[in-house]
């Protein structure tokens, strides 16, 4: 061979510029990188490997990818399962196994009252899914999981429904990232949700909760093993904290549990108690409450939990709903332990106190000293006539209970205390003692049926003036707990009067106590356990007349392609912390109303279904006119900047202008799950005689055009007669053969070339293209049973002509293979030419080129064969690699190298790279940029059928290429994977 090319060569380098281009893709509204995804791409080292593993014509695809040294994730996906002839039918069970080798990796069972479930699948494997419905049968189905997700999005469908011939249909759809964003990634089948495009799409973090990190672990499959196992201990572990009253690390679990589920209403009913008794995030409790006492198998106390916690945070109605189905479900007995009728009073006292609420003014809040109450109080305010009962004022019971309560004097002429008298049975009342003619104290008398009730009294105040009284009751009018109220008289020697309710927010669903007022009557100081679970002192600026109200008009929605329209709104106010309203909008049309004091500022909280809880504020102008005013809630994908957007429209003609009337534009949630009414099943399911007719010209059809190798046509034309008929084992054979001979998926070729294999008298062959079917479709376990098969039956001289040993240890090298998958993101793909394939490879970050062969650089043989192909020039020009059959023609093609000398001249003859070259093909090969590293493709070693990439490392010590080492997957494939390329 001469080498006169070489010029051309650097003449090339110099002045060639085609370039990896990107073709952009108008539906993205958005930048598809921001200034971080660059700085991060610029960290980023690319690499190209070419593969026509989802190629459908004869083009292969440019990948650009990032290798990582990560060990493979174990992905959570969250599912539902739908049978659209019985809506009600939400039971399945799903048995998943490892296509590359049959191996079962797990059986998942849908919850039956949600149809949800939940898988552990790991990325870039091929799974065969049986799905077994009650009545239905089993159904199978492959799935594959992509290396890069959303992992907020994660989910899939399943779909089970009757076919025209009457027989289960299996539709898998899978959700694992945005609609909008273009994903790339290589795998092992064509994408039945989406077709891949050109656009890179932006790199996503991996979820901290949604992905593991593996262990060391042997394979991919004990991997998952280990997971699913971790995932079932999950449902106990929470249950058993429960049961513990451990509710902190409960509410943790079961939180966990509902993203992955959140209908489960079990998980709901124990998430939802948990957070009741940790008095935290009660709206997430009513919600969770809300959906578990939807269904008859929750035990009846979720009725009970919810009444409570709706009282918690003032939804008073829905409370009094939920505790009388409560009394409906429970005995006597537990109706009365649970206090329900005193409940329900507190919640009709909460709606009248609420519904005129004054507009107090919270100065300062101070935690109280435990068990000290009095000393977080200004001296000035107690000014020594408060303080705690002494033995003389304590009776037996008292003594025996241990309780510290306290006592209030007036000039020592007149003391009011609380105590739990002499009767144990009674509660805390208040007493009095007054001053006798002889100096001593009278005995301790009630203070009458007036202001002790039969249930708890304390924390009394006494004004300077003698004619007021503060105190605390849980009886009279009260919303819950101790509620602060006061009576007065118009001197010392009358009869106090009934007591009053201070109303809210003085007064809360908690305990409020302990209210003494500054000496001009414009300040106060009270103590609540309302925010947290211990007591703090509030001191409070007392208004001197209720603010006027304003109305406001609300609609609520969220930006889903179905949109959510229920949720629950928190209101406080921005003066005091307190609780202004809890709304919760109309589920179909979310619509809301409001009633809000004027010229206030207010912060809100939105709690929503798959949605955290959201903050913001708003203010309401003083008004001068009365109109409604109106506004609008949405929420966006929790990815935006601002995922809570709250539009007001708080000017007389800005609220005008709005209207809430109009029907909503899409469908809600509610109204898309409605139940599918069923099929008529007296339709006739018989084809007519007619059809009969068209259905055996279609098969004539469909043979013929497979006798004129229009094998494209021909399977198309087997597909629309698959809906209507099922076909016999010789059609189903030609059908499979026809499928097989395009390019494409061939998952449906393998199903029919099943049907086919089980029946006599149809050609030998069918094992063989089954085999080859199931080989390409990663499913190796059945190729090779396929292959052996054939063995039993074909001629020693098909057999050998065939290779099908070789194929047979393909398989066996796929197995391993890709059950020890290497991790990699893809970036970008891009369909090619294999001819021009050099066009689409000069931006190597390396500074290597790729080029066409030269004419004087290809051997006799190369040319007699008609070979043309691509060298390799090294970033540092020294290096010149290619393929060649040299000038044997009974050899397979080898790597040769040529190398630049110190004289500047390339080595006079090219040397034939003996240690990666194997007796069979060997091809495109690359150098990393250091040049320790030899990537190539290769037909030989431990491959898996096709081009595999293999790479070899340059020992100094020994001077030698090390053996060469299987790239492993998703880099290779069945298919053939050419050159990888930094």
């Amino acid at each position: 061979m001469k080498y006169r090319g070489y010029i051309f060569i650097f003449f090339y380098l110099v002045f060639g510029n085609a370039g990896f281009g990107q073709s952009k893709d108008s539906s993205l509204s958005k930048p598809l990188v921001s200034k971080d995804d660059i700085l991060k791409a610029k960290k980023r080292h690319y690499t190209y490997i070419v593969s026509d593993r989802l190629s459908t014509d004869d083009r292969f695809d440019i990948f650009k990818i990032t290798p990582t040294a990560q060990p493979p994730h174990v992905i959570i996906v969250r599912g539902h399962i739908e049978v659209l002839d019985d809506p009600k039918q939400k039971k399945a069970r799903i048995t998943v196994y490892n296509a590359s080798n049959n191996e079962r990796v797990g059986i998942f069972v849908s919850n039956g009252f949600t149809g949800n479930y939940v898988l552990v699948l790991v990325a870039n494997v091929k799974y065969i899914f049986h799905v077994e419905v009650p009545g239905y049968g089993t159904m199978t189905e492959e799935v594959e999981v992509p290396q890069k997700i959303d992992y907020e999005i994660c989910q899939q469908q399943i779909k089970v429904k009757l076919n025209e011939k009457k027989k289960p249909v299996l539709v898998i759809a899978n959700f694992f990232n945005d609609e909008n964003e273009k994903v790339f990634y290589i795998k092992a089948s064509g994408d039945t949700v989406r077709t891949l495009g050109d656009v890179a799409g932006s790199a996503n973090d991996v979820s901290k909760t949604n992905v593991k990190q593996a262990k060391n672990y042997s394979t991919i499959d004990e991997m998952v093993k280990k997971q699913v196992e971790e995932e079932r201990k999950k449902p106990a572990d929470a249950l058993k904290a429960f049961k513990a009253n451990d509710f902190e690390t409960a509410a943790s679990l079961y939180e966990a549990l509902l993203k992955n589920d959140q209908g489960d209403p079990f998980a709901n009913y124990y998430y939802g108690i948990s957070l009741f008794k940790l008095n935290r995030s009660k709206a997430r409790a009513v919600n969770s409450l809300q959906l578990a006492s939807t269904y008859k198998e929750v035990p009846p106390d979720v009725f009970l939990y919810l009444g409570k916690v709706c009282h918690s945070v003032y939804i008073f109605q829905d409370a009094i709903v939920a505790l009388e189905e409560y009394k409906k479900r429970a005995t006597p007995v537990e109706v009365e332990n649970n206090h329900v009728a005193q409940l329900i009073r507190y919640c009709k006292n909460g709606s009248m106190l609420m519904s005129d609420p004054i507009n107090i003014q919270v100065e300062k809040r101070m935690k109280v000293q435990e068990g000290n109450l009095l000393a977080t109080y200004n001296n000035e305010l107690t000014e020594g006539r408060l303080m705690y009962k002494t033995d003389f004022f304590n009776s037996v019971v008292d003594k025996k209970k241990g309780a510290r309560q306290l006592v209030c004097n007036l000039n020592k002429r007149e003391y009011i205390h609380a105590s739990f008298g002499a009767k144990e049975q009674t509660g805390s009342d208040l007493y009095k003692n007054v001053s006798l003619p002889s100096g001593s104290l009278s005995p301790s008398q009630q203070l009458g049926p007036e202001i002790n009730t039969p249930l708890d009294e304390d924390y009394p105040y006494i004004t300077k003036d003698g004619l007021t009284l503060y105190f605390s009751s849980k009886g009279h009018n009260s919303m819950g707990g101790f509620d602060i109220f006061k009576c007065s008289r118009p001197d010392i020697s009358s009869p106090w009067s009934s007591p009053e309710n201070l109303g809210y927010p003085i007064n809360s669903t908690y305990d409020d106590i302990l209210y003494i007022p500054d000496s001009t009557g414009k300040y106060a100081s009270f103590c609540s356990n309302r925010k947290i679970n211990t007591f703090e002192l509030l001191h409070i600026k007392v208004p001197e007349g209720n603010s006027p109200s304003s109305i406001i008009k609300g609609n609520f929605t969220t930006s889903d392609s179905i949109p959510l329209r229920e949720a629950l709104i928190s209101v406080y106010n921005t003066n005091n912390g307190e609780i202004a309203g809890v709304y919760r909008t109309n589920a179909k049309t979310g619509m809301y109303l409001m009633v809000l004091p004027s010229g206030t500022k207010f912060d809100i909280t939105v709690s929503a279904e798959n949605y955290p809880d959201l903050n913001s504020s708003f203010e309401i102008p003083s008004k001068k006119n009365e109109f409604t005013l109106k506004q609008k809630i949405i929420l966006k994908k929790l990815s935006d900047k601002n995922p809570l957007v709250i539009t007001n429209y708080f000017r007389e003609d800005e609220a005008a202008k709005v209207s809430f009337d109009e029907s909503p534009v899409k469908e809600t949630i509610a109204e898309a799950h409605k139940p599918i009414a069923k099929k008529d099943s007296k339709k006739k399911l018989d084809r007519t005689p007619e059809e009969k007719k068209k259905d055996q010209e279609d098969i004539q059809l469909a043979r013929k055009l497979y006798d004129e190798s229009n094998f494209q046509e021909a399977s198309l034309v087997y597909e629309e007669l698959s809906r209507h008929l099922d076909l016999d084992p010789l059609n189903s054979y030609y059908y499979g053969m026809a499928l097989f001979k395009t390019r494409g998926d061939k998952g449906n070729c393998a199903r029919a070339l099943e049907v086919a294999s089980a029946a006599k008298g149809i050609p030998v062959d069918v094992h063989y293209y089954l085999g080859k079917s199931n080989h390409l479709n990663y499913r190796f376990d059945d190729a090779v049973k396929s292959y052996t098969k054939f063995l039993s039956v074909c001629k020693p001289d098909e057999a050998a002509k065939l290779n099908i040993a070789k194929e047979i240890e393909y398989c066996n090298n796929g197995i391993k293979l890709v059950n020890n998958p290497v991790v990699m993101e893809v970036h970008e793909r891009k369909h090619v030419d294999i001819k021009a394939l050099q066009n689409s490879l000069t931006h190597a970050e390396s500074g290597a080129k790729v080029l066409v062969l030269t004419e004087d650089m290809r051997s006799s043989v190369d040319k007699k064969k008609n070979f043309i192909t691509l060298l390799f020039l090294s970033a540092d020009k020294n290096t010149l690699l290619y393929s060649s059959y040299g000038e044997d023609e009974s050899k397979g093609k080898d790597i040769y190298r040529l190398k630049k000398l110190s004289n500047g001249k390339w080595s006079p003859v090219p040397e034939n790279i003996t240690a990666v070259n194997s007796d069979m093909d060997e091809e495109f090969p690359a150098l990393s940029k250091d040049g320790n590293t030899l990537y190539f493709s290769s037909k030989g070693y431990e491959n898996m059928g096709g081009y595999d990439i293999f790479k070899s490392t340059w020992s100094e010590e020994t001077g030698e290429w090390s053996k060469p080492v299987n790239m492993g997957s998703p880099i290779n494939s069945p298919y053939d994977d050419v050159y990888f390329l930094e």
